[in-house]
């Protein structure tokens, strides 16, 4: 093999490692909560359920990871996501004692990536105005029908469900680059930008990504070569 076969077949080597090793570099980190911890066993020492939740209201929407325009390509190492945005007045104790909360389905149709929100008590921040709640990009269109929350302190005392609210899909569907809906409302994960990374390049004429489709191209001039050096 000539000196200029084996550079060029080194820089197809190269193309392919950077290509397959790129995404093991972009992961997307998700912080993993823990449930909030709830022991009925323990002495409620005279303390009364937690009052409700108020104001509840909701909000769908989900993002889309990947946007070509152009010749140009950008991708969300986070993949396809979708939310359940609710927004509430907490309880009066939410500042004086620690508390959970949890989602009660009253109706209709709840996918399964909703379903599994439901068997978990979570943390309550004190000082938060909103919850976040990730579920299926694929089963957004699905949700239609009422919940409500409900706040638990740690000896198991519930509050009363909140009023029920309204869920259903609102046809809002952003990317994670450009965060904009048709009527106007912008919602952005929490910790979006911290917890994914964006990458950008040019698409392929043929789908494959540009560094593969180069290399696959370098590869094949290389085989033409050898073959008509052997002729």
């Amino acid at each position: 093999m000539s000196l200029r076969s084996a550079i060029s077949l080194g820089c197809v080597l190269g193309l392919f490692s950077a290509f397959f090793e790129a995404p093991s570099a972009q992961a997307c980190q998700r912080t993993l909560i823990e449930p909030f911890r709830v022991d009925r066993t323990l002495p409620t020492n005279g303390e009364k359920a937690p009052d409700k939740f108020r104001q509840v209201s909701a909000y769908t929407y989900r993002i889309e990871s990947e946007r070509c325009s152009g010749e140009t390509c950008s991708a969300s190492s986070c993949g396809d996501e979708g939310y359940l945005l609710l927004h509430f007045a907490p309880p009066a104790e939410a500042e004086d004692r620690e508390l959970g909360y949890r989602l009660v389905w009253l109706r209709g149709s709840a996918p399964p990536s909703l379903l599994r929100h439901l068997d978990h008590v979570m943390p309550l921040d004190p000082q938060a105005r909103e919850i976040t709640v990730e579920l299926s990009f694929k089963e957004m269109t699905l949700l239609e029908g009422e919940l409500a929350l409900v706040a638990i302190d740690h000896a198991g005392n519930e509050s009363e469900p909140s009023n029920p609210v309204q869920i259903t899909w609102s046809g809002c569907t952003e990317y994670f680059d450009d965060p904009f809906c048709a009527d106007g409302e912008v919602v952005v994960p929490p910790q979006a930008e911290q917890r994914c990374s964006l990458t950008t390049g040019p698409r392929s004429g043929h789908g494959l990504p540009l560094a593969a489709a180069i290399a696959l191209g370098l590869g094949a001039t290389l085989s033409a070569r050898g073959r008509r050096r052997k002729r």
